[in-house]
Order: structure tokens, then C-alpha cells, then sequence
């Protein structure tokens, strides 16, 4: 993922994402990306775990949505998926717009929840058709917030959207290239009930607290471990002897720092930077040519 895909991601770094070949139809490079308006305002920290968002007192269409979390390796478990959207009136509950009471509606959570893949990278939620509303002069399409977490220090902030919307066409999150395999069909299983598949894919790429020579982490062509004030890039092992440019972007796309390194692993020097997410921009030779990958951190 180039870093104008990271423009606009809000306060969470995005990732360069892939699916296992083969995996239900898909290749590695049919990647999950951020979404460009990212978080927004309307996140709330702590949503209960629930597949249920929507409480029976709920009005709205009710829709289900299930997909498979998969990374080039297959699928994973353990991803968790933070999810919240408007309600059938384009309300989010949230302090800074509440919503219009229901009576009867017992949670603090309205259409919020969390969720984990299970041992086959399965997940689905239950909730209702969020509703449009107006963003300045034009209205958003419909769409549902999502959070995907691989790890602490690995997250994909997007939004999930759907076929046939009529407000896709202009908007500035749903209506480009990476949001292609977030525009979902639906299948209608009964008239009370729409249904629709969203099979995400995560990055090769992973970050965090990773011992140096684990193992496990061989499937990986890049990832990255925190140490001290640095982060180590850990790098395919057929790298040149040529120097790695490392360009660190903020959230606004603007180059924050730029360095070369010649050492493996590659060091990047975090001390400078203030706290919140970037994106690395790394470019190397390898015995292949010229190769450049995208690493979001969180500082």
C-alpha cells in the first residue's frame, strides 16, 4: 500500500494487507485496505464482546454479515474485529451525537460490539442496515465501521460498504479502488433477513513484540519488533548489501523523517517522533530487483 491509501486514516495506522492463494477464490494480492475517512469521530473504547449488536427493540432492516479472516499462510484465528455503526436513521450513540432514545433499549452500546475469528478464521455479526446521512453538502452511503486487530501493535481501520448504494458513486471512502472488496452484495435468506459475506484479508506483514529468531514468524516476508526507542524492520533473507530508505509518513501524508540503513536488521529511530500512528515506506534491492513494502506503526 502506497502512503496516499494512508491519508486520512485516522487516528490508527493501516496496513498493506493479503489472502492466501487459493482461498476462496481469491490471490495475495486482493488486499483489505484502510478505509480513507478512518475512525471518525463516533468511536467508543471498550464495546462489550457480542455478535448481536442490534437489540430486538431495534428498528431497522436486520441484516447478518460472516467472512473469514486469512492471511497468505491461510486462515487466523484470534483476530479481533471491533464493529459499530449509525443506526436506521444515521444516528451514531455516542455523546457528541446522541441518538433519540427507544424505549425499552437496555444497552449502553447501541450497535456496538467486539468479536474474535474462531480456530478456522470465521467470524459473522447480527445487527440492522445502518442508515445514510448527510456529510456537508452529500450524503455518505451506508456502512458499518470495523477495527481489525491482528495484535496490539497491528490494526486496519475501514469500513464496510454495500453493492447497489447509490450514494457510493462520489463519496470520498467508498468510491475508489481500495474500497473495492469492501462493497458487499447481499442475498435476502428471508424477507426479515439480509445476508452478506465480507472475507477480509491481513497482512504478511506483522508487528509487535516478536523474538528476533522465532520460528514462526518464517512465513513472514517482513515484519517488525519495538525495542527501546527503535522498531526493527526484519527484512526477506535474499536482501542485497544495498542500503534500505526508510520514509516515515504521518496521518496527513506529509514526510516526517527519512533515513538509509546498511545493517540487517533495519533500525529506525523513534525517538524524534511524537506519539501516534505513521506509516514506513521501506525500499530495498534484492537478488530480484527493487522492492518496497509498507509497515504502519504506533508510537
Amino acid at each position: 500500500m502506497d502512503r496516499r491509501k494512508f491519508v486520512g486514516a485516522g487516528t490508527a495506522a493501516l496496513a498493506a494487507l493479503a489472502v492466501p492463494k487459493g482461498l476462496l477464490g481469491q490471490t495475495c494480492d486482493n488486499r483489505t485496505l484502510g478505509d480513507r475517512y478512518g475512525m471518525g469521530p463516533f468511536h467508543t473504547d471498550g464495546a462489550p464482546r457480542k455478535v448481536k449488536l442490534a437489540s430486538e427493540f431495534e428498528p431497522g432492516q436486520r441484516i447478518s454479515v460472516q467472512g473469514t479472516v486469512a492471511n497468505c499462510s491461510g486462515p487466523v484465528s484470534g483476530v479481533n474485529l471491533d464493529v459499530w455503526h449509525a443506526t436506521d436513521g444515521g444516528c451514531y450513540q455516542h455523546p457528541s451525537d446522541a441518538c433519540p432514545d427507544i424505549p425499552g433499549h437496555p444497552e449502553s452500546f447501541r450497535l456496538r460490539g467486539q468479536m474474535v475469528t474462531d480456530r478456522d478464521g470465521k467470524f459473522a455479526f447480527e445487527s440492522i442496515l445502518p442508515g445514510a446521512y448527510l456529510n456537508g453538502s452529500a450524503y455518505r452511503p451506508r456502512h458499518i465501521h470495523v477495527i481489525i486487530s491482528q495484535s496490539p501493535g497491528v490494526q486496519i481501520v475501514t469500513q464496510l460498504y454495500f453493492a447497489g448504494d447509490p450514494y457510493i458513486k462520489g463519496d470520498f471512502g467508498a468510491d475508489e479502488p481500495g474500497a473495492a472488496n469492501r462493497i458487499i452484495p447481499w442475498v435476502k435468506t428471508v424477507p426479515a433477513l439480509w445476508k452478506g459475506t465480507w472475507n477480509i484479508q491481513i497482512p504478511g506483514v506483522t508487528t509487535g513484540l516478536i523474538p528476533q529468531n522465532d520460528p514462526a514468524m518464517m512465513e513472514f516476508d517482513v515484519y517488525a519488533r519495538r525495542l527501546g526507542n527503535s522498531i526493527l524492520f526484519h527484512l526477506p533473507p535474499n536482501t542485497s548489501r544495498q542500503p534500505v530508505e526508510l520514509r516515515v509518513y504521518d496521518l496527513a501524508g506529509a514526510l516526517v523523517k527519512r533515513s538509509l540503513m546498511t545493517g540487517l536488521p533495519v533500525e529506525l529511530d523513534i525517538g524524534s517522533l511524537r506519539a501516534g500512528s505513521y506509516m514506513v515506506d521501506l525500499s530495498w534491492w534484492t537478488l530480484k530487483g527493487l522492492r518496497k513494502e509498507s509497515v504502519p506503526i504506533r508510537i
